[in-house]
């Protein structure tokens, strides 16, 4: 992934008009993901606003399109705290096994070099990305308090897991 300061520095110039347009036409059922490589691209050019193309990660989870909602999450800074939290669920409850395989997958063909990911390093690395993302922490707690118990029982044990890493909790 790219690292956060070099974000600005890799964007592209695209009208917003020709933005919207490739959005709302990757969105619509009958497109069944056949733009969405140019989205990503739109996405990781820095051209896609979070705030502007409202229901963009909601169709990343709907369609569980890793690559696009890792994309949103790494290049999209004005991602509002309740994408955050949708974000935040589908990685820790809804995000299927056929979807971190075709992540994976994808991830292996663009990096043939690097060490291929199992399904709990894709999970952690999501997770990771939601993390770092700007908010306005209030806003985040009061999103995180809908969370169903399944929910948050993950995110507990993921919490957990970091303070073990880092020494600071018990084993």
């Amino acid at each position: 992934s790219v690292d956060r300061r070099q974000r600005g520095m890799r964007r592209a110039l695209v009208s917003q008009p020709v933005v919207r347009w490739v959005v709302d036409k990757a969105t619509q059922s009958d497109a069944k993901g056949a733009l969405d490589p140019a989205v990503i691209a739109l996405v990781k050019a820095g051209s896609v606003s979070a705030r502007t193309e409202t229901g963009l990660l909601a169709y990343a989870v709907e369609k569980d399109n890793l690559l696009l909602l890792e994309a949103m999450l790494t290049h999209a800074s004005d991602l509002p705290e309740s994408d955050m939290v949708r974000a935040l669920r589908h990685v820790l409850v809804t995000c299927s096994q056929s979807a971190m395989h075709a992540y994976i997958t994808a991830h292996a063909a663009s990096e043939p070099q690097v060490q291929v990911m199992d399904y709990d390093t894709v999970r952690r690395h999501l997770l990771d990305l939601v993390l770092v993302l700007p908010r306005d922490h209030w806003l985040l707690v009061a999103r995180l308090r809908e969370m169903s118990l399944k929910e948050a029982e993950r995110m507990l044990r993921y919490c957990h897991s970091l303070l073990k890493m880092y020494g600071v909790a018990p084993s």
